[in-house]
């Protein structure tokens, strides 16, 4: 038995020890059915671009004509939002993430969207060997150690055994993105603020570390609670630090555009920067007027991909009567990426264990996202960001961002 399915079957042991019968448990999945879950933020801020990612997976189960080499395939889309916040909730992904555990028939789960929610799910889906595929989640520690916070990522990992992979570059490829546009900039000085949660601090961590080589000192590093801070007061200390450039990294919640603009109006000089949580249109629509936000994303515009990824779009179009935001493409690749893994592994398609290991030996793969492989860690071997510019109730994308030369 290999390494995943010898810990598959003690985490599916262990589980089926304490549920009292409630189902899940086993690496082998019966009958003729499998499921894949997925969990989005289908409320809030990120709605429209989860949505649109729902949207992608059902297409592309759609393109294999819902099946995976003999199996039938049942799709189950999740929310994850908190109605009050819009924002993934941990009790929500919790939830989601054991709905999807107990299923006997659970094959696959593709989530979390929100940075940092994937911290709740991988363990829970790990004790059962069950294979997660998020389309943007890309907090460095859930693959690699180096950079990341102590015991990261052998804590999401109970049984000791890998069951996720992303689509997109994990943070410390953002951060050195972000660098780059300081540098294009000529930006000298930075503040940093981060949310003091998992995404925002390994961001602005990443950024931290990484500054001095890049010629741009960090004047501050400072965490908040953006439903108690005094932003006018944050404004005038970024004037006072004689910053040119300031940087947010976190999750959008609804005071976030109240924060660029409070900087923008006590530090008309600093250039405003931030990440993929403000490339949205909701973000766009309540920012300032005068306020123009750089921000970066691990999506690029449709035409920066392959001619497979316009004929998704035409389609998509077609169908829901709207562009394609690009984020549809990462829904679309994580629903095709399982469905493949599951032909590869034959007879087995089944086997959980042995879809996690098919899973994370895609090599050269030629997808909608362009050619690209999954490493042993899970993580995928492109590293480009996009580069976006959010100003006057818009969002324009401005140019490819490749950091490490890749």
């Amino acid at each position: 038995m290999s390494r995943a399915a010898l810990g598959a079957a003690l985490a599916a042991a262990v589980l089926a020890g304490c549920s009292g019968g409630g189902g899940g448990g086993g690496d082998t999945v019966s009958g003729d059915v499998l499921r894949i879950y997925s969990s989005q933020p289908l409320r809030g801020v990120l709605a429209a671009q989860a949505q649109a990612i729902v949207r992608g997976e059902r297409l592309a189960l759609e393109d294999a004509r819902g099946r995976a080499g003999k199996w039938r395939i049942e799709y189950r889309p999740l929310d994850d939002a908190d109605p009050a916040t819009g924002t993934w909730e941990p009790g929500i992904v919790s939830a989601n993430a054991r709905r999807a555990a107990q299923d006997d028939k659970t094959i696959a789960y593709l989530g979390e969207m929100g940075t940092g929610a994937s911290a709740v799910a991988i363990p829970i889906l790990n004790e059962t060997g069950i294979l997660e595929v998020s389309p943007t989640d890309s907090v460095t520690g859930f693959t690699r150690e180096a950079g990341a916070n102590p015991g990261e990522p052998d804590k999401y990992y109970p049984t000791r055994d890998e069951n996720f992979a992303r689509l997109v570059p994990p943070d410390h490829v953002q951060a050195a993105a972000l660098l780059q546009l300081l540098q294009d900039t000529r930006s000298e000085r930075v503040y940093v603020v981060h949310d003091q949660k998992l995404y925002g601090q390994g961001v602005a961590r990443a950024v931290a570390r990484g500054a001095r080589g890049k010629g741009v000192e960090v004047v501050q590093v400072r965490g908040i609670d953006l439903e108690d801070a005094n932003l006018p007061g944050l404004g005038e200390e970024v004037a006072a630090s004689g910053a040119d450039a300031f940087l947010y990294a976190g999750e959008p919640v609804p005071r976030v555009p109240a924060l660029y603009g409070a900087v923008s109006h006590g530090a008309p000089r600093a250039r405003l920067f931030g990440t993929y949580t403000q490339v949205n249109a909701a973000f766009a629509r309540e920012l300032a007027p005068r306020a123009s936000v750089v921000a970066t994303a691990p999506w690029l515009e449709l035409e920066a991909y392959p001619a497979s990824a316009r004929e998704v779009g035409r389609r998509y179009e077609e169908r829901h009567g709207e562009p394609m935001p690009a984020p549809a493409l990462y829904g679309y690749e994580a629903m095709a990426v399982v469905l493949d893994a599951i032909r590869r592994a034959g007879d087995d398609g089944n086997d959980r264990a042995r879809v996690i290991d098919e899973l994370l030996e895609t090599r050269s793969r030629a997808s909608v996202l362009g050619r690209y492989s999954i490493d042993r860690d899970g993580d995928v071997t492109t590293k480009v960001y996009g580069a976006y510019r959010v100003r006057d109730g818009r969002v324009a994308f401005t140019r490819v961002l490749d950091p490490l030369g890749a």
